[in-house]
């Protein structure tokens, strides 16, 4: 593993690069981009860089390793600019296959890898791990809490119906 900065606007990424396993220095590779919370994103990468993938993980802008201030600033919008300034650094690195780059959003930082990939053709896929269903289980106490069972079921079932007829 190395440690990199990788420029974002005004703002360096604090990042490591994993490189291959018995990297070969004429092979081009597949790469990822990961970002999510450091601490369990680290353990993760070491393990998908195996014999086939160039992995960065990096702390968006204003957290972590990351430069900006202040530090630990909501900022979507940069955020999602983040996950490009990755793939840029990417793309100068003469191991990557440019066309098989790929991102992970882990935690909160899934919705931009998400939002990164609609609009950079580039990123050729994208996964995301997220919490998603904490929202309904939140949404199901505090509906059935205020409406009754009855009335959470009634909404879910004209929901599902809905995306049944969509999918005919």
């Amino acid at each position: 593993q190395q440690y990199i900065q990788i420029p974002q606007q005004r703002i360096e990424l604090g990042s490591i690069l994993y490189p291959p396993l018995n990297i070969n220095k004429t092979k081009q590779y597949l790469a990822i981009v990961a970002c999510g919370k450091r601490t369990n994103i680290r353990s993760l990468c070491p393990n998908t860089s195996g014999t086939c993938f160039v992995t960065i993980v990096f702390d968006s802008s204003y957290t972590g390793e990351s430069s900006g201030s202040p530090h630990n600033l909501p900022a979507p919008e940069i955020n999602l600019e983040d996950y490009s300034a990755a793939v840029d650094f990417f793309g100068s690195l003469d191991n990557v296959n440019r066309d098989k780059i790929r991102i992970l959003g882990v935690c909160g930082w899934g919705k931009f890898a998400l939002n990164a990939s609609v609009s950079a053709p580039r990123i050729k896929a994208v996964a995301v791990s997220t919490l998603k269903a904490l929202d309904l289980v939140v949404h199901r106490v505090a509906h059935s809490r205020y409406f009754g069972e009855d009335a959470y079921k009634a909404l879910f079932d004209k929901l599902e119906q809905f995306f049944n007829e969509k999918l005919k």
